[in-house]
């Protein structure tokens, strides 16, 4: 497999945090259904109940679909599909529709890469970002709802932490703070690979009343630079498409794979 093959790979592998199926107080545990990656939260969410990376031959499609189904029924939860470059059969969608899923455009994201670690990215100096701990994001759950807006939960945000802190020492986390009120206004999240050569920006936001000011971008600047002397060499990011996709793009990135987002309501 090619450099790029593996990080294409690697982009399918992490979106919504796919490869974490489990948490150590039992609240996160993986599908189990052969053909599939999967995990069931013990939080109605479809943003944590989530399948992706199928294998299929197309005439099994429906067979595992229908068992997916079935399983988050058991469960009594709503779940999503991502469908990426390297699922198999690539016309997937077809099955899922047939099957009552609907596709969330506004979910739809784009795989980007960054080669350049060494660029300049200009940052507003009314504003700060510093790495934190766990324990600030679990202070700040309003921050986190607000600013990543989607309907997201204070229940929801919590696991989405949890999942951060899974991750241990090579979880890098961060606020972005007012400089002269010292007040946290949007937060920030990577992931460094255990080789110290790829980081994985992770979910950010700003605060409503904050955005166009630069902040994403500050977020984005520091946390390549940080990932840079830690070693990496390449830089991904699942942006979606109609928000910090054309932020990323501007920055440097380049697009490489496209994630569809599906939901079912059980």
């Amino acid at each position: 497999m090619t450099n790029m093959k593996k990080l294409i790979r690697r982009i399918d592998e992490t979106c919504n945090g796919l490869n974490i199926d489990t948490l150590p107080d039992g609240t996160l545990k993986p599908l189990k259904i052969n053909g599939v990656r999967g995990r069931i939260s013990s939080i109605n969410s479809p943003f944590l109940n989530i399948v992706g990376l199928a294998d299929l031959e197309e005439e099994k499609c429906n067979d595992v679909i229908r068992l997916v189904i079935d399983r988050y029924k058991r469960e009594n939860k709503n779940f999503g599909w991502l469908v990426g470059p390297t699922t198999k059969p690539n016309n997937i969608d077809k099955y899922l529709t047939e099957n009552e899923f609907k596709k969330v455009q506004e979910l739809s994201t784009s795989g980007m890469l960054l080669n350049d670690m060494k660029i300049n990215i200009g940052v507003n100096d009314d504003f700060i970002v510093r790495r934190v701990e766990g324990s600030d994001f679990e202070g700040n759950i309003s921050l986190i709802t607000k600013s990543f807006g989607m309907g997201l939960t204070d229940e929801e945000a919590r696991m989405v932490i949890a999942l951060y802190k899974s991750q241990g020492e090579n979880s890098y986390l961060y606020f972005a703070y007012e400089k002269y009120y010292g007040k946290p206004v949007a937060f920030a999240a990577s992931v460094m690979e255990p080789d110290n050569e790829l980081v994985i920006l992770l979910g950010a936001g700003t605060l409503p009343e904050y955005r166009g000011k630069g902040i994403y971008s500050s977020l984005v600047g520091k946390r390549l630079n940080d990932a840079s002397e830690a070693g990496a060499k390449n830089a991904i990011i699942q942006a979606v498409k109609h928000t910090s996709a054309p932020i990323c793009e501007r920055l440097g990135f380049k697009t490489v794979c496209e994630i569809d987002f599906y939901i079912y309501n059980s």
